[in-house]
């Protein structure tokens, strides 16, 4: 059994103003600061094994912000825990690794949009800070050598959030946040050829995530169904210090959002299909 523990000491200082242009007088002001904000750390790793441990983690949080009020004064910094729990393990004399999480985050102060406000900062609409919210889930990863040549890397993660407090409590129990997706998925594999084409390498991958809703009563939700962005790559090694490849991001030109905003007041479009050619001399 294994105890680690640490901690962070944090000095910060922010200060804005906001000046009349015309005769220079200063509108409004924000100041904040803290002196030495001490953030504990607690890791407990117990090994149940060579080959697999178990381990329990727990840290607290401080994150200045800098969004704005309706009153143009920074928020709060956001403060909280993490909870962290799961098993690593080596597969294949440690050539593989794989590892089960579960986490859970409360925060408090966290930045939301107030959409009951003008649009006064910065052109767009204030924040206000949240009474207290969560996020948890788990997520599962594998990474390393399978067999001769052969490399993959994986990851699933579900994560979950909602409010547990907030001055609106209609807000309970609902999420806070739209952005985030519920599943996410990962796998990259990777194959050196073998014999006569040893020199060969091909990769593929494919990044998937659930369809995505906001909290729009106006619009149709869900406003993006769930997608899968494959990417592709070819390598070949010329000599001990020349190799090439070929790398495809978005190989089959998926048409996507990769960020849509609450009530739709930020949209991005995903990146078309990209090619990169790549070589490269290694001394």
């Amino acid at each position: 059994m294994t105890l680690i523990v640490g901690g962070r000491a944090s000095w910060y200082k922010y200060a804005s103003s906001i000046v009349n242009p015309v005769n220079g007088a200063i509108v409004t002001s924000s100041n904040e600061k803290e002196s030495g904000e001490v953030t504990p750390y607690g890791r407990l790793v117990y090994a149940l094994t060579p080959q697999w441990s178990l381990y329990a983690s727990y840290t607290e949080i401080f994150e200045p912000q800098s969004a704005l009020d309706t009153q143009l004064k920074v928020l709060q910094p956001m403060t909280g825990v993490n909870y962290e729990a799961g098993v690593k393990g080596e597969l294949f004399d440690g050539a593989l690794n794989a590892s089960l999480a579960i986490f859970r985050v409360d925060q408090k102060n966290r930045a939301v949009i107030d959409y009951d406000t003008p649009m006064i900062c910065g052109g767009s609409y204030c924040s206000r800070s949240a009474g207290k919210v969560r996020s948890e889930g788990f997520e599962i990863e594998a990474h390393g050598l399978v067999a001769s040549g052969w490399q993959v890397s994986g990851s699933y993660t579900y994560n979950r959030n909602k409010y547990l407090e907030d001055s609106d409590e209609s807000l309970v129990g609902k999420p806070f946040s739209y952005e985030t997706p519920r599943h996410m998925l990962r796998l990259w594999s990777d194959y050196q050829l073998q014999g006569a084409l040893d020199k060969w390498r091909v990769g593929l991958g494919v990044n998937y995530r659930n369809e995505q809703k906001t909290d729009s009563d106006t619009m149709l939700n869900p406003v993006q169904g769930s997608y899968a962005v494959w990417n592709a790559r070819v390598g070949y090694q010329i000599d001990k210090n020349w190799s090439a490849s070929m790398n495809a991001d978005n190989l089959f030109n998926k048409e996507y959002y990769s960020f849509i905003s609450n009530n739709y007041l930020n949209n991005y479009v995903g990146e078309p299909r990209k090619v990169l050619l790549t070589l490269r001399y290694k001394f």
